[in-house]
């Protein structure tokens, strides 16, 4: 039986506009009422735009979390503090930059608590503050403080640009650090020890609920691991074809609801029997 279910939000519960739509909020309200725990599983900051998110699903309330930085932070929503955390040192964010800072045409910026901090900007990175209304703050990477950490290093920029660092990162930082293109434009660098399914299985340990009784939901690469490691895991249709190969079922797109109705298959027991087909 599945107790939890982790989602991702861009293009798995939120729309093209970044909303979540009443058949998904419906859908997520519903598990809730049966016992089901929906955490938005994601690489987005803790910010007042995740507290929205959980008011519209109808469950902002006591004992909800929501994850972080794919998996860098876990938050307990209502109280608002932060229960696990997993970050990059100053010497990590150092070692790294010290070989992306070749790349001129790309903003490299670290995300921290309720901010970012960046060299030079970009259409991309004034995506980040655009999608979660987050401080910019201009840095310079070769003066960081000594205490300075983040959760995550990351590149933004044309798709096209992101894809070819990635193929050129040295199998010694991929080894090193955990590196994932989270959306087309951004590329991330975090702790080896993070990811959403690292994540995901934090928090049911810490709610008792074994890694046999999670479902994960969505689309992109740094949602490989929880798909592919979760009893249940679910490709949007609108998914990446590696995501697609591993996933246990496909559910609709993202701008057609695919969220509500691979919850309310799982409610009627639909999913399960789909699964042994």
């Amino acid at each position: 039986m599945i107790k939890l279910i982790g989602i991702d939000c861009d293009d798995t519960i939120l729309d093209s506009n970044k909303d979540i739509s009443l058949e998904n909020c419906l859908a997520v309200s519903h598990a809730n009422q049966n016992g089901i725990k929906c955490v938005l599983t994601t690489g987005r900051p803790f910010v007042e735009k995740t507290i929205e998110y959980y008011k519209k699903m109808h469950i902002y309330e006591k004992n909800q979390y929501f994850i972080a930085y794919n998996g860098a932070a876990i938050y307990d929503v209502y109280m608002g503090n932060e229960i696990y955390s997993c970050y990059l040192s100053r010497n990590d964010i150092l070692e790294i930059h010290s070989y992306l800072k070749q790349y001129d045409k790309v903003s490299h910026y670290i995300h921290q608590r309720g901010s970012i901090s960046y060299d030079v900007m970009n259409e991309y990175t004034y995506l980040e503050k655009t999608f979660n209304n987050i401080d910019l703050i201009q840095i310079d990477f070769e003066n960081l403080s000594q205490n300075e950490k983040a959760y995550k290093y990351m590149v933004s920029g044309d798709p096209e640009v992101i894809k070819k660092i990635y193929e050129m990162v040295p199998q010694v930082l991929k080894d090193k650090y955990n590196v994932v293109i989270s959306m087309p434009c951004f590329l991330e660098f975090m702790n080896k020890d993070v990811s959403k399914w690292k994540g995901l299985t934090f928090l049911a340990n810490y709610l008792k609920i074994s890694s046999n009784e999670i479902m994960a939901i969505g689309d992109s690469m740094n949602d490989y691991e929880m798909i592919k490691n979760a009893k249940i895991g679910v490709a949007m249709n609108n998914s990446l074809p590696e995501i697609k190969k591993i996933a246990s079922y496909i559910t609709d797109t993202n701008e057609n609801n695919g969220v509500s109705q691979a919850i309310e298959k799982l409610l009627k027991g639909d999913l399960e029997c789909d699964m042994g087909e």
